[in-house]
Formats: structure tokens, sequence, C-alpha cells
């Protein structure tokens, strides 16, 4: 997966702390567009532009949380109201 990709949500089924600290979650069968992705070492986590959450404090830092990496599914072909949104902004109608 790279930044810019469109995914859809496979698992929606969070625990009751993620569920806490989060303002938002992606939910199962939505499709989301990847803003940013963030490897911790052992786990990759998205983050995505439909779905922004204010930094907490993980250990010893204030991050937005991210959303494993194994919840999404990469579409191989963009819905077609991102492909019309990316030809209007190169001029092409």
């Amino acid at each position: 997966m790279d930044i810019g990709d469109i995914v859809t949500c496979i698992n929606s089924t969070f625990h009751d702390y993620t569920i806490e600290i989060t303002n938002q979650l992606p939910k199962k069968g939505n499709e989301y567009m990847v803003r940013e992705i963030i490897n911790y070492g052992s786990r990759v986590g998205l983050l995505l532009e439909e779905v922004i959450n204010p930094p907490v404090k993980i250990i010893d830092q204030y991050l937005e949380p991210s959303f494993l990496i194994s919840r999404f599914r990469k579409l191989e072909t963009p819905p077609l109201e991102v492909i019309e949104e990316e030809l209007e902004n190169i001029g092409v109608s």
C-alpha cells in the first residue's frame, strides 16, 4: 500500500481502548484514501483522509491513533468519483 491508495475496511471490530481514545473509526465496507503509513517496527498503521482523530499520548509523545494495515484491503480500481475528481484537478472534463 502507498499514500493515496484507496482501501476498503475489512475489519471494524475494535478493542474498547481504541473506541475510548478515538472520535472516528473506519467502518467495514467503507472506502478510504491512505493519508499516511506509519511503521512501528512490529506493526504498520494507516492514517486515512476521511478519518481524523486528535492526538493522544502514546508512550512519551502525542500521536494521532492509526489503524492496523491488516484491517484494510487495497482497491485495484479507484471508485468512479475519485477518477472524476482527479480528472477535474488536471483540467480534463
